[in-house]
């Protein structure tokens, strides 16, 4: 059985898309013009960064069957689940926002993480095609 733990995209993901600077901008505009808007702006990003920061991915797979599933505060949510057999292709491939890791299989195709960097999406396309080769 393999079991990976993914998280939700990191702080350089995030830099990188220029999010921290044009937010700043309209936290400091919304303060300038009133301090409650500025506030509440500030409250609504605080819970917006903890949701997404606060995103688990957990991927098993084991002889029989595997299965995808994101955590949310306690709550399970976008599961996708099948047969060990019945996949196709496990690959890494460049997505809009970075690159993400499919598991493609008879029935359905499965995005286990997209933003990730070129290196570990390959490193984890790699390990699970591994794996897989190992068992199957």
């Amino acid at each position: 059985m393999i079991e990976i733990y993914t998280h939700a995209p990191s702080l350089r993901e995030l830099k990188n898309s220029g999010m921290i600077g044009g937010g700043f901008c309209i936290f400091l505009g919304l303060l300038l013009t009133n301090p409650i808007y500025g506030i509440l702006f500030f409250i609504i990003i605080f819970v917006g960064i903890y949701i997404l920061f606060g995103e688990k991915k957990y991927i098993y797979i084991d002889r029989n069957s595997f299965q995808v599933e994101r955590h949310l505060f306690n709550f399970v949510y976008g599961k996708c689940q099948g047969n060990t057999r019945d996949i196709l292709q496990v690959l890494s491939s460049k997505f809009e926002s970075g690159h993400q890791v499919t598991i493609q299989s008879q029935i359905d195709k499965c995005q286990l993480e997209r933003a990730m960097n070129a290196k570990d999406s390959t490193r984890l396309a790699q390990e699970i095609n591994e794996w897989l080769n190992q068992k199957l």
